[in-house]
């Protein structure tokens, strides 16, 4: 009986191959021992058995000999064993470089967010908003800014949900007065206050977006200007001065003391209406107003002020204009197309002539009566008896003239008179009063307490007083 050399299996006496495992069978030769096995494996039967049937063939050896076999039937060998994948490997490798990428993207998102961000035009997403609904052309003012809720509407759903922001760029001195202009007049404004700004990355966090932010917007205010209804109004220059040449005058003839006045007026400038009220050269008013009206309102005020009650003669009155102006050219005034030509003007200053006898008896009778009325007290006749022009004799007196009225005062159950001297100094016409009976003026008046027992002696005293240096004239 004939074992496989290789397998051990139980093989036919003719023989030539294996067939579990396709060794081929050699030719047996006398000799007293079994073959061994190439490498035999396992082997536990003796070294020389007595007898072949009771040996137990090695295992497989680890590397069989090669041999190119004939195609073996179907199920009668079993194939060689497969190794097992290693996947330990590849989960790591790919658990590694997952990681790697969502860092990436992390990095990128934290420190790069323009390059993952969903990135918007911030030209698209900016409007005018203006200072107010009505504007003087050449200064309309107002500012850019990001128009929020087209980019909420845009960008995210729920608007709420994001916080509000307003980046602004202000601009000024816009013109919409040639309207071939407007069509193609555009404002570029530099966004340095959104580029610097660190809400403006909250906000792009907030929307999901990135904002290219370019180094200018455009915007067409003069699209903006016709969408949002904004009234522009043409500008009306006004030379108030022209107006108060017209009513500046001066009082007085004292060369130390020429009051400034203004008289008042009313004048029409397109829609608007100019009511100039004057003021009278005192020591405490020095200044009136222009009231502005339009279709009867009072829109604004200009106020006019002198410098000075009264000047000396021959020097200069500054009258100057003042009022609001909420535009960036403050030579506008308040809510109205007015622009102020000039806001300041000196003026010359000059005394009034002295008055002359003949006018001042044209005017004694109202001393008169003043000076009656003003002493007159309970038991008393008071009467004017006398009346003298003192005239200064040198022109740069100080008090130019007198009009010096000589009074008595009777006491009526004593029968004793006393007389007295009642002064008016620097009397003058004041020609730019209106009525006539109101020119005649004076600067001052004074009382003599100096009591005399007769009119000369009154008369005596006036002239030792004033003789040396005024010319004395009865007037009456």
């Amino acid at each position: 009986m004939k074992f496989c050399t290789n397998c051990g299996a139980q093989l036919n006496e003719d023989s030539k191959f294996c067939t579990s495992c396709g060794t081929p069978v050699k030719a047996e030769e006398p000799k007293a021992e079994a073959p061994k096995p190439a490498e035999p494996v396992q082997n536990t039967a003796p070294a020389q058995p007595a007898e072949p049937v009771q040996y137990t063939a090695p295992a497989q050896p680890a590397e069989p000999v090669q041999y190119t076999a004939p195609a073996q039937p179907a199920g009668t060998a079993p194939a060689a064993p497969k190794k097992k994948m290693n996947l330990k490997v590849p989960i790591i490798l790919g658990s590694i470089g997952l990681v790697l990428i969502i860092g990436i993207i992390v990095f990128f998102t934290v420190f790069f967010p323009e390059l993952v961000a969903k990135h918007v035009k911030m030209s698209d997403f900016v409007k005018a908003k203006f200072n107010s609904e009505s504007f003087v052309d050449g200064n309309i003012s107002g500012y850019i800014t990001l128009d929020l809720d087209k980019a909420y509407n845009t960008v995210v759903e729920n608007k709420d949900a994001v916080p509000q922001y307003e980046f602004n760029s202000y601009f000024k001195y816009f013109s919409k007065e040639f309207e071939d202009k407007l069509a193609s007049d555009v404002i570029k404004e530099p966004f340095k206050y959104i580029s610097d700004s660190r809400n403006i990355a909250n906000l792009e966090g907030k929307l999901g977006v990135r904002f290219d932010q370019e180094q200018t917007v455009e915007v067409k205010l003069a699209d903006e200007i016709k969408a949002q209804s904004i009234d522009v109004m043409k500008p009306v220059e006004v030379d108030f001065y022209k107006y108060l040449d017209e009513n500046y005058y001066n009082t007085g003839i004292s060369p130390a003391k020429v009051y400034v006045n203004m008289k008042s007026g009313e004048y029409k400038v397109d829609d608007y209406t100019l009511e100039l009220e004057g003021f009278k050269g005192s020591d405490w008013d020095t200044s009136g107003q222009f009231t502005i009206k339009k279709d009867g309102k009072e829109v604004t005020t200009v106020y006019v002020y002198s410098d000075s009650s009264y000047v000396e003669d021959g020097g200069k009155s500054t009258i100057t204009l003042s009022y609001s102006s909420d535009y960036n050219d403050d030579t506008f005034i308040y809510n109205t197309p007015i622009k102020v030509k000039s806001k300041s003007k000196d003026y010359d200053v000059k005394a009034q002539s002295g008055i002359t006898a003949a006018e001042a008896k044209k005017n004694i009778d109202t001393l008169i009566k003043k000076t009656e009325k003003d002493h007159k007290s309970t038991g008393y006749d008071v009467k004017v008896v006398s009346s003298y022009l003192l005239t200064a004799k040198d022109k740069e007196e100080e008090d130019v003239n007198y009009i010096i009225n000589i009074y008595y005062s009777k006491y009526k159950k004593g029968n004793y008179t006393y007389y007295y001297q009642d002064a008016f100094k620097n009397c003058y016409i004041d020609t730019y009063e209106e009525k006539e009976d109101d020119q005649f003026k004076y600067e001052d008046a004074s009382a003599s307490w100096s009591s005399f027992s007769k009119e000369s002696e009154a008369l005596a005293e006036l002239k030792s007083d004033y003789g040396k240096d005024y010319k004395i004239q009865l007037i009456k």
